[in-house]
């Protein structure tokens, strides 16, 4: 219950702090949550009075919940230049790298974590392999989408904001999605307001895709070959679209068919 500023010191040197552990669990009982980290070791090492550089390699992390195993052997490797300012309850990023099973994510920006909690966060994604991705997610897409996925790569630039203070908190700031997949090209930019509410969704889309990897959408029967061409605005709520309410929602562009044969 003791804030770090009103510990009776009036300076705390720490040169390096080193975290190792052969195993570490977390069990949340009612949520049949049950997290274990194994072989994790933590370092800091003090490069000035606000400044520390915090490395993380976690060999295997394994989870389930309700006994059902969502995560197995995850690695993941962390290094983050950070500055604290903890009288403020303010950290920083600078140029840091979060690995996942070898897949690489770039974090800068800053949180706050005073009385009202402020986040700005810009993660980027570079050209991650689609086929490496499947195994990281906790269930599992039909042979149909996995062969789409093949060979796939997506990119993701995004800013992420947290301000409890405002009546509209949370924020998403789309800088680029790409995704190529099998002769498909999907691309989006755009926000997203209130993550935490009723999503207001603003996109801006170019989808460039064969007919034959849109055929789940269409009529049962219905032979359709050709490519598709799209660039689209598109404004909603995400109740709106969950409910498949379309006529709520706005979306303007063009589309665009080519060799299309229909039987």
């Amino acid at each position: 219950s003791t804030k770090i500023e009103e510990l009776p010191f009036e300076q705390i040197v720490i040169e390096a702090l080193l975290l190792s552990a052969t195993s570490l669990q977390y069990i949340n009982v009612p949520d049949s949550l049950d997290i274990a980290l194994h072989n994790a070791t933590i370092e800091a090492q003090v490069a000035g009075w606000n400044d520390i550089l915090l490395t993380l390699n976690i060999p295997s992390v394994n989870a389930t919940i309700a006994s059902e195993a969502v995560v197995t052997g995850l690695n993941i490797q962390v290094v983050a230049p950070t500055a604290l300012d903890l009288k403020n309850s303010h950290i920083a990023l600078n140029d840091a790298h979060v690995s996942v099973n070898g897949l690489d994510i770039a974090l800068n920006g800053w949180a706050s974590m005073g009385d009202a909690i402020q986040t700005d966060l810009r993660v980027t994604l570079n050209e991650w392999e689609i086929d490496s991705i499947l195994p990281l997610l906790p269930f599992s897409i039909d042979q149909e989408a996995t062969q789409l996925a093949q060979n796939g790569i997506i990119s993701l630039d995004v800013n992420a904001k947290i301000d409890m203070a405002k009546n509209n908190p949370s924020a998403l700031t789309i800088h680029n999605f790409t995704a190529n997949l099998q002769n498909s090209t999907i691309q989006i930019t755009g926000d997203v307001q209130d993550l935490l509410g009723n999503c207001w969704i603003d996109l801006s889309t170019n989808i460039n895709i064969p007919t034959k990897n849109v055929k789940r959408f269409l009529p049962e029967g219905l032979q359709l070959t050709g490519q598709i061409n799209s660039s689209a605005n598109v404004q909603m709520y995400l109740n709106d679209l969950m409910a498949k309410e379309w006529q709520k929602s706005k979306i303007s562009g063009e589309v665009s068919l080519t060799g299309i044969n229909y039987q």
